[in-house]
């Protein structure tokens, strides 16, 4: 997802503990509380700051005006552009510059955007692990593990 742009549609977030449904909010004030989001996705075109609501991939086979949504974990959302930063143009969104930099930024290192997903996917599934059995602990010399 790091070569698109999103749009953010709708936002969903667990309520009520662990039984608790996913359900659309009306804002968050933290993304960790986010369940996922629904999206429109845009891809970088390739003439600068220009992202396409077509993605390359489909507009040979279905043609033009097909645009792409996607439900995401709030672990792969990875910064909010201000409404200024981005201006909606025929098929698609411009940047500022000051946006692209930030785009070309995460893009050159997404390598290691990619381990800190996979880190945090990791201690999230150990805490969900330790909620249900209630410590921390991963061996039996009760040392807990370090998130």
């Amino acid at each position: 997802m790091l070569t698109a742009n999103i749009v953010v549609i709708s936002i969903y977030s667990k309520n009520g503990g662990k039984a608790g449904a996913h359900a659309w909010v009306s804002s968050v004030t933290s993304i960790g509380s986010v369940s996922y989001l629904a999206v429109q996705t845009y891809e970088a075109y390739g003439c600068g700051r220009i992202f396409n609501t077509v993605h390359h991939k489909y507009a040979a086979t279905v043609g033009v005006g097909l645009h792409h949504y996607s439900h995401i974990p709030s672990n792969t959302f990875l910064m909010v552009l201000s409404p200024g930063a981005v201006a909606v143009i025929q098929n698609g969104l411009r940047i500022t510059e000051a946006a692209w930099n930030s785009h070309e930024k995460l893009l050159s290192e997404i390598e290691g955007i990619i381990e800190a997903v996979k880190k945090l996917n990791k201690v999230n599934k150990l805490w969900r692990k330790a909620k249900d059995v209630g410590t921390l602990a991963d061996d039996d010399d009760g040392d807990e593990e370090e998130l």
